[in-house]
């Protein structure tokens, strides 16, 4: 872990003993409510730093911290239509009628 060595030896410690930390083992047992209790009893420094590891060992989001820490570029996603459907239907009757917006109501 060589990106560890931009953190403070502190940090470094904190990290590693939030690691080792048998308790909330995966992200989903990180519950807020889990987490505040943790923060009450042992700190919100560590707290976080149980929060932070956890993320990194999740699939997903963990691929996604390495990734960023690598410098990789983004992966190229196909573009989405994003959009209520109901605009979206509006746009196809809009583009097939040749006439404006349908009313919203039928009152």
């Amino acid at each position: 872990m060589g990106w560890l060595i931009e953190i403070s030896a502190d940090d470094q410690e904190l990290l590693g003993r939030a690691g080792a930390w048998e308790h909330c083992p995966t992200l989903q047992d990180c519950s807020p409510l889990k987490l505040s209790e943790i923060a009450r009893s042992h700190g919100l420094d560590f707290a976080t730093a149980l929060l932070y590891n956890r993320v990194l060992r999740h699939p997903a989001h963990g691929a996604f911290f390495r990734r960023v820490r690598n410098g990789e570029a983004p992966r190229a996603v196909e573009p989405r239509l994003v959009g209520p459907p109901l605009f979206i239907v509006s746009t196809k009757t809009r583009a097939r009628t040749g006439r404006g917006w349908p009313p919203l109501s039928s009152q």
